[in-house]
C-alpha cells in the first residue's frame, strides 16, 4: 500500500513538472510570437486594405506572426511610430521623404507597382522579406521575415 502511494506521488510530481515546463515553453513561444507591425500608407486605403489582407494571409500560411495594416497618408504622423516597418503604396510615393525624416530608425519603402497592383500576398511577403534583410533590423528578422 505504501509503495503504491509513493508511486502515485512520483507520477503526480512528474505531471506537475511537465505542466510547468509546458507553461514556460508557451510563454517563451508567446514572447517570440509577438506580431511584427507593418503599416502601409496610401491615399485612400481601399486597395491597400485588400493588399494588406492578402499579405497577412500569406504570413499566416508561412506561420509568421505579422500584422499588416493599411492607413491613409494623413495618419502617418499619428500611427507611424508604432510600426516595425513602414510601406508606402506606389500612388503615395511622394510621402517617402517625409516618412524617412519622421521615422529615421524604421525601415521604409515604396511598394513597387508590380507587387502592389496584383495584390499578390506571396509577392508582398517576398518584398517585405527583402526589405527586412536589407534593413538589418534583427527584431524583424527573428520573426522569420
Amino acid at each position: 500500500m505504501l509503495f503504491k502511494k509513493k508511486e502515485k506521488e512520483k507520477k503526480a510530481s512528474k505531471v506537475i513538472n511537465a505542466n510547468e515546463s509546458a507553461v514556460a515553453s508557451e510563454s517563451t513561444a508567446a514572447a517570440r510570437a509577438l506580431p511584427c507591425r507593418i503599416k502601409i500608407y496610401c491615399v485612400g486605403g481601399y486597395s491597400t486594405s485588400f493588399w494588406a489582407k492578402n499579405v497577412t494571409a500569406e504570413f499566416a500560411v508561412r506561420g509568421i506572426s505579422a500584422e499588416v495594416s493599411a492607413y491613409p497618408i494623413a495618419d502617418i504622423d499619428a500611427t507611424g511610430a508604432e510600426a516595425d516597418m513602414i510601406l508606402i503604396g506606389p500612388q503615395a510615393r511622394y510621402i517617402e521623404e517625409k516618412a524617412r525624416k519622421l521615422f529615421p530608425e524604421t525601415p521604409i519603402a515604396v511598394v513597387p507597382f508590380d507587387v502592389f497592383g496584383r495584390a499578390n500576398g506571396t509577392a508582398g511577403v517576398e518584398f517585405i522579406k527583402n526589405l527586412s534583410e536589407s534593413s538589418g533590423k534583427s527584431h524583424i528578422q527573428e520573426l522569420g521575415i
